[in-house]
């Protein structure tokens, strides 16, 4: 009887351990080591050492290390408190430790293959119930999305503690009923780990994880880190925020840019929250924000349809102010043997229409594609400019952690396996996210670099735009003003993207036009000196003086209509472009047709910009004809319009705008010759 009293004591005590008190003390351990591990992040901020990936595994690893280390003296210290003094039943309470590690490896392995690897679908039924008593590991490991915890933590648990246990009993007798369930149990342990390490494998392949990151650590961009990525200003700011900053917010791949400027332009006090004004929430988010007036600015490329639409349904005016050129890129493993494609490829790839590289030169292998999440930056030009409505297919998910949804799919990042196919921005695929064995297509046998973005030979050219709202506060405005100034648009070039140089480009315009002015009536005037000629010679060479100008500034206007970035060229297609010819051809009529005695102003207006603006003809043999003053600028003036409007024009225009470029051409043709007839 007193033995049948002893054994009971045992079992329940051992399955109490088993059941009850291992979990709740290695939950309790996990929680104290965790906080562990957050004081060292903090100390490694602290000392202004980024946190990166292999610090963070390392840090797991460290974690999950000394956890095992505390249980297994754990188990030590109850196999002094509570030893049998049979050694065979210290060899069963052992199994008993043990029997939970093999229970919770069955279900996890049955589970994760009855759910086909979806993390999310393995919730409900009898394993819920098995890990039950890790409710604590199970809902941290969720939020926290370390998934595998959820197996890791409880099995090394029991495992540890069992050696512990075992540990002054390591060399038991041989031969034993006891010593040979505990073995047995080790080998299907073993086994079983095997199996869920390949379940692991298996998942991994249907639950793709990351080739290139769409998120970084802000922590590299702020002015206490040592060695930041901020990128310094060249000079003294033109302009300084001491109180009521703009609240930024953007795309990732924007960030480096208005993080440099915001900590550039700003005088921070100690007490400086920086975050109330300074975030990275990416492109859907930070479209919300902006319209929600939680921010006053926002970096990203062009709104989707859907963010268009949210705006106008709140009653938001939004403001998009280009301040940086970019190239929309597509990106391949770098053994890839292909190095370019057409625009139809692409379209053709995303569109399901191509399946195998060998169809556009490459190996014999099936196209993996990778997309962006909807309302991305990404995925809006991806779905305007490159697909142009052609419907693509469906993109590849993966399971990530939510705090209200548990695990949900998303649109699965870009992997770099050797079959792989994705896209992203020029400036965060080559400095960003820099990677040796990724390689960007050329399209079109163009490559995207910097100098095929200015010249605009580089098929998918987008801007990068400040987004504000309509009346924004000075402030905004001031940052606005600044990114388009000389010394903004020198951090976007140093940053490492391209700038607008719209004002560099007029006056070099400028300089052009006149350049070619002076050369062509210093010409005229050397033909004057060398012989006399008739007035029909004359009269054949001005009009092939003036043709060669009208044809030079025609090839100027078509390059400036090139470099110029997309959204910008319809605000200057009137007043930069059109504005100038209507202007001087009804100057010239007015005073032509109304006594110039009356209208003094006008043509003290005229005398201006022939003295100022077209100064060679002053020099010009022919000045005193009344004609010289008309042909030569307005030559100049509707040859350059003309080629900026032929490059300008898109397939994709409506009726109306249509018939009023129409209507435009011909007064140009009608004021041209009531012009000729005053004359």
């Amino acid at each position: 009887m007193e033995r049948i009293m002893q054994n009971r004591k045992w079992i329940l005590s051992s399955l109490v351990m088993t059941f009850f008190g291992i979990p709740i003390l290695t939950q309790f351990l996990a929680a104290v080591v965790a906080m562990l591990g957050v004081g060292l992040a903090g100390i490694i901020e602290v000392c202004n050492i980024l946190i990166t990936p292999t610090i963070y595994l390392l840090l797991n690893v460290f974690m999950l290390t000394l956890g095992a280390i505390i249980i297994f003296f754990s188990g030590r210290v109850w196999d002094g408190d509570s030893a049998p003094e049979n050694r065979e039943i210290a060899v069963w309470r052992q199994c008993f430790f043990l029997l939970p590690a093999l229970l919770t490896l069955v279900g996890w392995i049955i589970a994760l293959h009855l759910a086909d690897y979806q993390f999310r679908q393995m919730g409900a039924g009898w394993l819920a119930n098995l890990m039950l008593p890790w409710l604590g590991v199970f809902l941290v490991s969720l939020v926290g999305g370390e998934y595998w915890w959820m197996v890791i933590i409880p099995v090394g648990a029991h495992i540890s503690f069992s050696l512990g246990y075992a540990w002054p009993t390591r060399y038991p007798l041989s031969g034993t009923s006891g010593l040979r369930c505990r073995n047995l149990l080790l080998f299907l342990l073993l086994l079983l780990g095997i199996v869920a390490g390949y379940q692991a494998h298996l998942y991994k392949q249907q639950n793709p994880g990351v080739g290139v990151r769409e998120n970084i650590d802000t922590w590299a961009w702020r002015p206490d880190k040592l060695n930041n990525q901020l990128t310094p200003l060249r000079g003294k700011p033109q302009i300084q925020f001491t109180q009521n900053w703009p609240r930024l917010d953007g795309a990732t791949a924007a960030y480096p840019i208005y993080a440099s400027a915001f900590y550039a332009l700003s005088v921070i006090p100690e007490d400086f929250h920086t975050r109330e004004y300074l975030e990275n929430s990416r492109t859907p988010d930070a479209y919300n924000r902006i319209v929600k007036g939680d921010a006053d600015i926002i970096f990203v490329a062009q709104p989707s349809g859907r963010q268009k639409k949210r705006a106008e349904e709140s009653g938001v005016t939004l403001l998009y102010t280009p301040f940086a050129r970019e190239a929309f890129v597509f990106i391949v493993n770098a053994d890839n043997p292909v190095n370019s494609l057409t625009e139809q490829q692409v379209r053709d790839i995303f569109s399901g229409a191509i399946t195998n590289w060998r169809t556009v030169g490459g190996n014999d292998q099936e196209i993996q594609t990778w997309q962006r999440p909807e309302d991305s930056g990404s995925q809006t030009v991806m779905q305007s400019q490159v697909m142009k409505n052609v419907r693509m297919i469906s993109p590849q998910e993966t399971e990530v952690a939510s705090v209200m949804e548990g695990m949900i799919k998303v649109v699965a990042e870009y992997r770099n396996t050797n079959n792989a196919i994705g896209y992203t921005f020029r400036y965060y695929a080559t400095q960003m996210n820099a990677d040796k064995n990724i390689k960007l297509l050329a399209i079109n046998d163009i490559t995207p670099t910097a100098e095929n973005i200015r010249n605009g030979k580089y098929a998918y050219i987008v801007d990068a735009f400040m987004v504000t709202r309509e009346n924004a506060t000075p402030e905004t405005q001031k940052f606005v003003d600044w990114f388009l100034s000389p010394q903004g648009q020198q951090l976007v070039e140093d940053v490492g993207y391209v700038p607008l140089l719209v004002w560099p480009t007029v006056v070099a315009l400028a300089a052009c036009i006149i350049t070619l002015s002076f050369l062509g009536e210093m010409l005229c005037s050397i033909s004057l000196m060398i012989r006399r000629i008739s007035l029909l010679q004359l009269q054949l060479g001005l009009l092939a003086e003036y043709t060669l100008l009208f044809c030079a500034l025609c090839c100027v206007g078509w390059q400036f209509a090139r470099i110029t970035q997309s959204e910008l060229k319809s605000k200057l297609h009137y007043w930069l472009v059109f504005v100038p010819v209507y202007f001087w051809l009804l100057l010239w009529n007015i005073i032509f047709y109304v006594a110039p005695a009356k209208i003094a102003l006008l043509e003290s207006i005229r005398n201006f910009f022939l003295l100022v603006v077209w100064l060679p003809l002053n020099f010009s043999p022919f000045w005193p004809q009344p004609w010289t003053d008309f042909i030569g600028p307005i030559s100049a003036q509707l040859g350059f319009a003309l080629g900026y409007y032929c490059q300008w024009r898109s397939k994709n225009r409506s009726q109306i705008r249509k018939w009023s470029e129409w209507g435009t051409c011909l007064s140009f043709v009608t004021l041209g010759m009531m012009a000729w007839a005053l004359r």
